[in-house]
């Protein structure tokens, strides 16, 4: 483990906006279309076909990330109590940008009084809504993984209760902490910190992290085809074409793009957006892992700069966010 720099705190946080940008127009269109978008990897943003949003508009997925890394800016500490609240604006203000169901009747519930505690919507729902946007918790807590756990799934249950839930956003946590504080990523301890976080959560989850290093060895199309399948019954087929919102294939696919090629962030991020389907959360989940590996730098830049919420919370206020972040974890720097 190594001190984390700025850079990295910086490529986090802005590879999770740049990722989910590029995905947003393309979400839900199966790989054969997405793949087109990022074969080369783009140096621009396209409009999304709506026409209702400015090239480099993120959604939800970094949205509900900046409000949780506010959150700790502001408090200094975990607070999800806090971090609820600042869900509900988005919300109550029209804001939020392609919501999930399962998270929307949970802000409904925040915003009639019920507690965070009992708002997050229960299983079987088990989409990636939390796991999307846990990154800055993995920033904020990378030295201490059993602070890193329980927070993991705190903040996902204000959303999301299905242990799945729980266990995706704990694995992206930690994805983020091993990530931002190692100088190289070798598979193998890597996969162990991850599945091992997430395994009190929900073991069979845990199990299938444990299977990356069995996929990273196959053929891609093949081992995508798995992950694909990953944690549905038998003989079940998934409802989206490439990599659906259910959190199992979600988590196991940005981990594995991560793992293919853990030294470049637009390689990671295009063969992702290149499988289809939830290509925003994939992206942007992706996104983060990588640059909190490579740092910003890693991140095109004319991306990073031309992210943007309505013209709003883009390249300078996302990179401030960060920076102040990384500050309050070294104050003597």
């Amino acid at each position: 483990m190594v001190p984390p720099s700025i850079d990295r705190f910086v490529g986090c946080i802005l590879g999770q906006a740049v990722g989910d940008a590029l995905g947003f127009p393309v979400e839900g269109w199966p790989a054969e279309q997405t793949a087109t978008t990022v074969t080369p990897f783009p140096d621009h943003f396209t409009p999304h076909p709506c026409g209702l949003f400015p090239p480099g508009q993120y959604t939800d997925d970094t949205q509900m990330m900046r409000a949780i890394l506010t959150s700790l800016v502001e408090r200094g500490r975990v607070d999800p109590e806090d971090i609820a609240a600042r869900f509900v604006p988005l919300w109550r203000d029209g804001e939020i940008v392609g919501r999930g169901g399962a998270t929307t009747a949970a802000v409904l519930r925040l915003m009639a009084g019920i507690s965070w505690r009992e708002s997050g919507t229960p299983a079987p729902q088990a989409g990636n809504g939390s796991a999307m946007r846990t990154a800055p918790l993995g920033l904020w807590l990378y030295d201490d993984p059993t602070a890193l756990a329980q927070a993991a799934a705190d903040v996902s249950r204000i959303t999301h209760t299905d242990p799945r839930c729980l266990a995706g956003a704990v694995a992206i946590s930690a994805a983020v902490a091993y990530a931002v504080s190692h100088n190289t990523i070798d598979a193998s301890p890597f996969i162990g910190f991850v599945a091992g976080l997430a395994r009190p959560y929900h073991a069979g989850f845990a199990a299938l992290i444990e299977h990356l290093p069995r996929w990273l060895e196959m053929d891609e199309s093949a081992a995508v085809q798995e992950i694909r399948r990953a944690g549905l019954p038998p003989g079940q087929r998934p409802d989206w074409p490439g990599i659906s919102p259910f959190v199992i294939p979600t988590v196991l696919v940005c981990l594995y793009a991560f793992l293919r090629t853990p030294a470049n962030y637009c390689e990671a991020v295009g063969f992702v957006i290149a499988q289809g389907g939830d290509v925003d959360t994939t992206g942007a989940i992706t996104g983060a892992i990588s640059g909190a590996f490579n740092g910003i730098k890693a991140v095109p830049e004319s991306l990073a700069r031309a992210v943007t919420d309505r013209c709003r919370y883009g390249y300078d206020e996302l990179r401030a966010l960060a920076e102040r972040l990384w500050q309050l974890e070294h104050p003597s720097q």
